[in-house]
């Protein structure tokens, strides 16, 4: 019977080195030794896949009234999510 190591899986984190939420999240993401794939919102690449995202997804009805952009936004196997602690 062979073990295999499995490598954790990583966390996307789409937002901008702009927002101090963003900031402080990936600050603790690093801190706490968790990969992560950056997606800067001034990639237009990366602009469009969390548009797509934030005009379908439910979780962001609530911050749209609000008037909120809803960054950062961690996916992690397909979990969605605004709070890093919930991904840990």
């Amino acid at each position: 019977m062979s073990m295999e190591r499995r490598t954790p899986m990583e966390i996307i984190v789409y937002g901008t080195r702009q927002c101090p939420d963003t900031c402080s999240c990936l600050d603790a993401l690093e801190t706490a030794q968790i990969p992560v794939e950056f997606r800067t919102l001034e990639s237009l690449e990366h602009l469009k896949e969390f548009l797509a995202i934030r005009d379908s997804d439910p979780i962001y009805d609530a911050v749209k009234a609000r008037g909120g952009v809803g960054i950062p936004l961690l996916v992690k196997d397909g979990v969605r999510s605004f709070h890093w602690d919930d991904l840990l």
